[in-house]
């Protein structure tokens, strides 16, 4: 699997993520959000060490984020929308530490860079582009991300 980005959301679909997405070692983005995703927290997607952006929201994603025997790495993740699911249990510290990039943000303050993909035909294209958040009740869609922008959604 060479997928760098994998967007399917605001769609119907229902059923579970596919684990074949833990073979997709290159993948940056994905956003499978407001579908009607049907399963536990797919914490093996963690193995992805170029995942920069997962969005699970508005799905039926239940159980525990994390279990204590599960070690969870996400260290690239910049966006982590896990919100309007039916998660329950606790998030263990060591899913909040291994947020290593979203821990480092403030750190990448000064020259405006973003989120992009790989060339094609020679020009650089932003691999975000479409993707939306909440915030304060409001869905705000961005053409572009900012890698210094970090996001964390745990809400509802």
């Amino acid at each position: 699997c060479t997928l760098q980005s994998f967007q399917i959301n605001n769609n119907q679909l229902e059923g579970s993520l596919p684990r074949s997405l833990a073979n997709c070692k290159d993948l940056e983005l994905l956003d499978v959000g407001n579908n009607y995703l049907n399963d536990t927290f797919p914490d093996w997607l963690g193995n992805l060490d170029h995942l920069q952006v997962l969005i699970l929201r508005s799905n039926r994603f239940h159980g525990q984020v994390a279990s204590s025997n599960v070690i969870v790495s996400f260290t690239h993740l910049h966006v982590i929308d896990l919100s309007h699911n039916n998660l329950s249990g606790y998030l263990p510290i060591k899913f909040l530490e291994n947020l290593h990039d979203i821990r480092k943000g403030n750190e990448k303050k000064g020259n405006r860079e973003y989120m992009t993909n790989s060339l094609v035909n020679g020009t650089e294209y932003y691999y975000v582009g479409g993707l939306s958040f909440m915030a304060k009740g409001l869905e705000i869609e961005f053409e572009a991300l900012l890698t210094s922008w970090m996001v964390i959604d745990f809400s509802n």
